[in-house]
């Protein structure tokens, strides 16, 4: 943008340059001349050949140049023809200037008397045009047929003026001292019709811009004054009063007209565009109308006949002249007024059917209106009967309106409500209250369609709490903002709701009691199993069911809290916090240890609250037990600190983190975070709902922080107690000796699976799959119990099988039997080796038969092992990592000739190499090509996207667009050498951008592009 107006601006300073120089010129020149008639410094002769034959020269040639400098191209093309058209008109004049210089005196007096009718002819027609043209927006326009009228009306009427005053006028009588010569009713004529042309114009743009349009009139009435007197010069009607020769000031009633002229051309004119977007201005006006030309036509010829002694008789010609004139204006005219009829027949037209069409409209918005007052009555209809409380609000909640409902819910009559604060009326307590309290609250309900539902608490006239249904919207058909707030009495429901918690939380409690017996007789039998030497063998079994039976425990105590304190209140007291935290936390020391955990906690001496040990005991022993098993050999640490009159604890962890949609439902029952991490360790979501319950309980409240893969920290908010309390309730800090039985339970089962966990932590599988072909199921079953541990093991019991899920998931390995019905191992080996998509996994073959010659046709058929039943497990294993690790290598020997391009250290007989050189022919044909993407290399192999990612990953290790990108780099390598401008470089290899081409080409070869140009 800044370089275009630079450049605009440049190209305007050369024309200001121009101007202010003909400005300069012009004012020097009229004030010389002013200097020269004043002082009579030049002679009269001087002064006299001036006037007869330079004057004209100089001041048309600096009109001329001055529009010259004003026609430029704007968006309209209608505004460089008007300045054209009057440079024109001013040049045809300045042309016969030039003659009388020249040639003026070798020339006949009838030469010049033509040459000199002909250019002020041309000036008044172009002056005429130029004015017409400036009445429209478009060159379009200038070719429609009322146009036409217009323009062959106009010229008609000068060409008919000119051939009947001007050129027929020599056959006429003779021409005495007391007649008006013709020539000079003509140049009159046109003079005073160019004045009421260009005042006219001045008129309809009054609005702006019409000064120059305004001078340009005067200056026409001015040459039509000088026309008048010098026509009188020619008769005797002066009687010699005025001096009219040359050298004298009446020269400047033919000087002033320029300078009016030259002055206008300075001014800014109002565009086409503009000029007739004001509603008054039309192409069609009395002053160019056929009619207006011909009471012209027949006002000039009465004055003619009416007044002989001032001008001569018309002769034949002119009586034949004046008769096609009149008769070619009365065409126009004729034709005009049926186009109006025409014009105005459609108008009418136009008009019956707006009228229609209103009084249709007119129907239908009646129509409307009724429907909306019925519907408005039926509203308030609604509004009256409907059990739903309705209440209309203003911006600042005051209430407007309120149904019957309404006042029977909240207890208060109609008068009462009407300008009372809904908020202070309802005593609304929670999110109900924030959407009059805060703005962004608003925002959101402004926002929302459909309006927002929430729950809420509210209290009537009596002082009675009920809950209820609120459903809040904002009008949004007018600027006043009017809330409408709907509530629906929801005590019913929620005493069915607390009815059926009761029912289920009772049920609950009666089948945990059912449990507990029968997992404590199960619980002494297996710690007694545990101790009794006849089944150490059977030590690791016993140990996996004991730590189940104890989070059975665990998990039933942990119901039988929730159902106790749904129906029994917690007895709440003042204190001591600290102890009892540093007890619970002295019993996790030794699971920290046994799981390689650091485990801190900082705890003042003192920490006065209300609210009750027990409780705080299995608060502190979910939070500490969460933190423990999703953190692995991490930090999980305990705060309790003083922040304005409440202990914050924190419980804080470095382990797997909650991610932030789930964190909200953390603490709903038998809720479980969505992640693989959290579904690999036991639990059925009761013990933070338990905290929350009891936190609850006690008045505490608890917030949870966590970021996925940093950590979770749990803040539990207590308020601290008066010291009145704490003096009339003071116990010893020592107080708390031991925790609870059901805590006591629990950190045994957290120990025992502590202790156990490390020694029976799973194997760490690899990322290699392993297809397992066998038609034997218990060998089947055999074969994945030895590697599953250590690998993915995909199975199949037969051949066709074992052939699609080779093709569908492209394993790493494949182990396979040979005797199988229907499809046995040596027809699945030849198959998959000679498929391009399965031609590179190794498969071993595993059969029963264990002579020479079938080992002899298994390897021949390119098997890449042969082991033979029965086998031992071990070997199974190693010969499986041999050949996965055999495969890494030439992986990694394929993706380093792959980036060299050096193909010729490959052994010929791989059939590997047959494939990358199959693929190498494809990006050789379509690596110059931009959007190539993946699927048209599957296209062109034959194979399906993912097959086409499976294959090339497990031949050279990276993905098929790397590939492709280190095949273009390699090509661009050899074009860069030799010089190529780099941005054509990456054009001609693929690259979509010459920066991405350089950040490629920078991370494989460690240069860029450039670096490499001046490195060779």
């Amino acid at each position: 943008m800044t370089n275009f107006v630079t450049q605009g601006s440049e190209q305007k300073r050369p024309n200001r340059l121009k101007l202010n120089a003909i400005n300069s010129i012009a004012f020097t020149a009229v004030a010389f001349l002013i200097f020269a008639y004043a002082s009579g410094v030049l002679s009269e002769n001087t002064l006299a050949e001036f006037n007869r034959i330079y004057a004209d020269f100089i001041f048309l040639s600096v009109i001329i140049i001055s529009i010259a400098l004003k026609f430029r191209k704007p968006a309209l093309v209608v505004d460089p023809i008007y300045w054209l058209l009057l440079g024109a008109a001013f040049f045809s004049w300045f042309g016969v200037s030039i003659l009388r210089i020249a040639l003026w005196q070798e020339l006949s007096n009838t030469v010049k008397d033509m040459i000199t009718n002909l250019g002020y002819f041309l000036y008044f027609a172009l002056s005429i045009a130029a004015i017409e043209v400036k009445s429209y927006r478009s060159d379009r326009q200038l070719r429609e047929l009322p146009s036409l009228i217009i323009w062959g009306s106009t010229l008609s009427f000068v060409l008919g003026a000119f051939i009947f005053l001007v050129l027929t006028q020599s056959k006429g009588a003779a021409v005495t001292a007391n007649h008006f010569h013709y020539t000079f009713v003509f140049y009159l004529l046109m003079d005073l019709y160019l004045c009421a042309r260009w005042l006219y114009l001045s008129w309809v743009c009054r609005n702006s811009h019409w000064h120059a349009y305004f001078l340009l009139g005067l200056a026409a009435f001015n040459w039509g004054v000088a026309d008048f007197v010098e026509g009188l010069s020619y008769t005797n009607y002066l009687d010699g009063t005025w001096n009219l020769s040359p050298a004298n000031w009446s020269d400047w009633l033919w000087y002033t007209p320029y300078i009016l002229i030259y002055v206008a051309l300075q001014m800014k004119v109002t565009s086409s565009d503009n000029q007739n977007a004001v509603p008054n201005f039309t192409r069609s006006h009395l002053l160019n109308s056929p009619i207006f030309f011909t009471i012209i036509c027949l006002t000039l010829e009465k004055l003619i006949n009416n007044h002989s002694h001032l001008f001569t008789s018309l002769n034949s010609t002119q009586t034949l002249a004046f008769n096609l004139w009149i008769a070619t204006c009365l065409l126009f005219a004729i034709i005009q007024l049926l186009l109006l009829g025409k014009q105005a027949r459609k108008s009418r037209a136009q008009l019956l059917e707006a009228n229609n069409s209103r009084k249709v409209l007119q129907q239908r918005m009646e129509q409307q209106a009724q429907s909306l007052i019925d519907q408005a009555a039926s509203n308030q209809t609604i509004l009256e009967t409907t059990h739903n409380a309705i209440f209309t609000l203003a911006r600042d909640g005051k209430i407007l309106s309120c149904n019957p409902a309404a006042c029977e819910l909240i207890g208060y009559s109609q008068e009462t409500l009407i300008n009372a604060v809904f908020i202070e009326v309802t005593q609304a307590e929670g999110e109900l209250s924030r959407f009059f309290t805060y703005q962004s609250y608003r925002q959101k309900l402004s926002s929302t369609t459909g309006g927002v539902e929430i729950e809420s608490l509210i209290v009537n006239a009596s002082g009675e709490k009920i809950p209820v249904h609120v459903t809040l919207s904002q009008e949004t058909k007018s600027n006043q903002g009017f809330l409408v707030v709907s509530l629906v009495n929801i005590s019913a429901q929620k005493q069915a709701e607390q009815e059926a918690h009761h029912l289920k939380d009772q049920f609950t409690a009666n089948i945990s009691h059912e449990f507990r017996t029968p997992l404590t007789i199960i619980n002494g039998v297996l710690e007694n199993l545990l101790n009794h030497e006849n089944y150490q063998d059977d030590k690791e079994q016993i140990e996996t069911a004991k730590r189940n039976v104890l989070r059975m425990i665990r998990m039933v105590e942990q119901l039988l809290e929730l159902s106790r304190i749904a129906n029994d209140p917690i007895t709440l007291s003042p204190l001591n916090i600290s102890p009892v935290i540093n007890f619970v936390c002295t019993s996790f020391d030794e699971i920290a240890k046994n799981q390689q955990l650091e485990f801190n906690y900082r705890l003042p001496k003192e920490a006065w609250v209300i609210g009750n040990p027990q409780a705080l005991e299995k608060i502190l022993f979910n939070l500490l037990s969460n933190a423990f098993k999703y953190t692995e050999r991490g930090k999980v640490q305990i705060d309790l600190q003083l922040s304005a009159e409440n202990f914050k604890l924190t419980v804080t962890d470095t382990g797997v983190g909650i991610d932030g949609p789930q964190q909200a439902a953390v603490f709903e029952r038998f809720h479980r975070v969505e992640s693989q991490t959290v579904k690999q360790r036991h639990g059925v979501g009761i013990g933070l709902a338990l905290v929350k319950e009891l936190c609850n309980a006690m008045r505490w409240n608890i917030e949870v922080e966590s970021k996925l893969n940093q950590g979770t920290q749990f803040t539990v908010t207590i308020a601290q107690a008066l010291s009145s309390q704490v003096d009339a309730h003071h116990r010893s800090i020592d107080e708390f000796v031991s925790l609870s039985e059901s805590t006591q339970q629990s950190m045994a089962a957290e120990s025992f699976e502590a202790q156990t966990s490390r020694q029976h932590q799973p194997l760490k599988k690899s990322k290699n799959s392993v297809l397992v072909v066998e038609d034997n199921p218990d060998m089947l079953s055999h074969i994945n119990e030895i590697l599953s541990p250590h690998h993915h093991c995909l199975l199949a019991d037969n051949g066709e099988e074992g052939i699609r899920l080779a093709i569908d998931y492209l394993p790493d390995i494949i182990i396979s039997d040979i005797m199988m019905p229907s499809v046995d191992g040596y027809e699945l080996l030849k198959t998959l080796k000679k498929t391009n998509m399965t031609s590179h996994i190794p498969i071993i073959l595993l059969t029963a038969l264990s002579d020479s010659d079938s080992k002899i046709k298994g390897l021949e058929a390119e098997a890449d092992d042969y082991l033979s039943k029965p086998f031992d497990g071990k070997e199974l294993r190693l010969r499986v990592n041999n050949q996965l690790k055999s495969r890494l290598k030439l992986q990694q020997k394929l993706s380093a000739q792959w980036q060299q391009h050096n193909h010729e250290l490959l052994p010929a007989n791989l059939i590997e190499d047959k494939f990358v050189q199959k693929l190498e022919q494809v990006f050789e044909k379509n690596y110059r090509n931009c959007d190539f993407s993946i699927l048209d290399l599957a296209h062109e192999l034959a194979m399906s996207d993912r097959q086409v990612q499976r294959k090339i990953k497990a031949l050279i290790g990276i993905s098929p667009l790397e590939t492709l990108k280190q095949f273009r780099l390699r090509k661009a390598k050899p074009l860069l050498e030799s010089g190529d401008q780099i941005g054509v470089v990456a054009q001609s290899c693929g690259f979509t951008s010459q920066s991405y081409f350089g950040r490629c080409f920078k991370e494989v070869y460690g240069m860029t592009p450039k670096q490499f140009q001046k490195s060779g």
